[in-house]
């Protein structure tokens, strides 16, 4: 008894039609990766996003102290945060009476390297922030560059 070319090739044309029809159902129904890059603030903090790099997609969380000029950060990862950031800003703009008029935005490099950029009114220095690379413990913000605003205007 012999088998008809049509039939001994039906399993191999249901199998391509299940890989096709599974890698379109995983596509479309995958969770999407969380991007909020947000900001909101008032007189006494700023709480904001900021990209990490394309390296590592995702983002991290920052909160902003005015009141004691201290930028903390985390990443949300599996479990929790896991990765956290810290610098106390203030002796960056020369502010040591705690009376720094800060405002905060975030963004990305031409290489996709996160960056905090952050200005001070009363000094006018306007300071960048990179995000170091990494995960699972805690890392210091340093500062990338920095420019006075009111200077550049003169």
């Amino acid at each position: 008894m012999s088998l008809s070319p049509r039939r001994s090739l039906a399993p191999l044309a249901l199998l391509a039609v299940g890989a096709v029809a599974g890698s379109v159902g995983t596509a479309v129904l995958s969770p999407a990766s969380l991007k909020a890059e947000a900001v909101d603030r008032n007189e006494k903090m700023a709480v904001f996003t900021s990209p990490l790099s394309i390296g590592r997609p995702g983002e991290a969380v920052f909160v902003l102290d005015s009141t004691t000029g201290t930028l903390v950060g985390g990443v949300l990862g599996n479990g929790g945060f896991n990765t956290s950031y810290a610098r106390s800003i203030a002796a960056d703009f020369g502010d040591r009476a705690g009376l720094a008029e800060y405002a905060v935005v975030a963004g990305s490099t031409d290489n996709g390297a996160g960056v905090i950029y952050i200005a001070e009114n009363r000094s006018g220095v306007v300071v960048a922030y990179g995000i170091p690379d990494g995960s699972g413990r805690q890392f210091p913000l340093v500062p990338a560059g920095k420019f006075n605003f009111k200077a550049a205007m003169q």
